[in-house]
């Protein structure tokens, strides 16, 4: 499992990439009080990264055993290595957008809603599914607790985020 970890962590570096770049256009369009542009960088960086991570899961499920490979010569540890990365690759699609909701809120000087995400994602979603999900469906399930946990808390970053722009529109007017 760890060298998968290991192995998923480069497309993780894509994703807090654009979060990374797009922290502070976010934060200079909130200080100028350009909301539209917000929607319209937030929308890019989401489809940018969203196609970028998919890419990159592409690459994950075609090459897994020849990535774990790289790591050792076990035929074991290649087979359940290239399966657990198969399973948390999941994550990939959906994390960058969170990073980049989270960074966003940062930016704008809400680390409130960015430690909200956070928490929500840790300890309201994650550990619970983990527990449920291991119960249910044992090795496997614990693999994609993280997936659904991502996928929610892209939704619930999102929600979250254009909640606020919405805000900010409505104090301006």
């Amino acid at each position: 499992m760890g060298i998968a970890q290991k192995v998923l962590s480069l497309g993780s570096y894509v994703y807090q990439g654009f979060a990374s770049g797009t922290q502070p256009i976010m934060g200079y369009n909130y200080g100028a009080g350009n909301t539209d542009r917000m929607r319209k960088v937030l929308k890019a960086g989401v489809t940018s990264v969203t196609g970028t991570e998919i890419f990159i899961m592409l690459i994950y499920f075609i090459f897994a055993p020849q990535l774990i490979g790289i790591f050792t010569n076990s035929s074991e540890v290649i087979n359940t290595g290239a399966h657990v990365l198969r399973r948390l690759m999941f994550i990939l699609p959906f994390v960058g957008t969170v990073s980049m909701c989270r960074m966003s809120f940062q930016a704008m000087g809400k680390p409130q809603f960015a430690f909200g995400i956070t928490l929500i994602r840790q300890l309201i979603l994650y550990i619970p599914l983990l527990l449920l999900f291991n119960r249910c469906f044992g090795f496997n399930g614990m693999l994609f607790a993280q997936p659904v946990t991502e996928a929610i808390m892209m939704s619930v970053s999102l929600i979250l985020l254009f909640g606020f722009i919405k805000k900010i529109d409505h104090i301006k007017t």
